[in-house]
């Protein structure tokens, strides 16, 4: 029998997922309670949500089509980062973080409805801001 805290909380998931621009997948082990707090800190001025989920709620969480593809990421500890904002400031912050500590590594994302393996958000998280992007693209409009 399923018990109601277990629905309650992959309705809240769910929820949380079609409202958010960006999600990501993050293996966080290996870091100690200061970086983890500082992490969560540095998720929260950049306003990402940065939490531990347990796996088979998130499996049930994620959409149908998504599921397939995502359920080989969805293995060891994981942490989700959602943005509502900006589908590629979690990536950021976290690559950014990885790059002080080694630590936590991201398993994957999904941007636009579509799952992104481990290489395509670390490319993700190298692109420049989109204020910096629209930056340089009117830049090269003026002649």
């Amino acid at each position: 029998m399923v018990r109601p805290e277990k629905l309650e909380a992959v309705k809240r998931l769910q929820e949380k997922l079609s409202a958010a621009k960006g999600i990501y997948f993050a293996d966080y082990q290996g870091l100690d309670v200061a970086q983890a707090t500082d992490l969560r800190n540095r998720c929260r001025e950049a306003g990402v949500e940065f939490e531990v989920v347990k796996n088979t709620l998130l499996e049930r969480a994620v959409t149908d089509d998504l599921r397939e593809a995502a359920l080989p990421t969805l293995n060891g500890p994981t942490a989700l980062a959602t943005s509502t904002e900006d589908e590629i400031v979690p990536a950021k912050v976290i690559s950014d973080f990885m790059k002080e500590f080694k630590k936590p590594t991201l398993k994957g994302g999904i941007v636009d409805g579509k799952f992104m393996g481990e290489a395509q958000t670390q490319l993700l998280a190298m692109l420049p801001s989109r204020e910096i992007l629209l930056g340089k693209f009117a830049g090269g409009l003026k002649p």
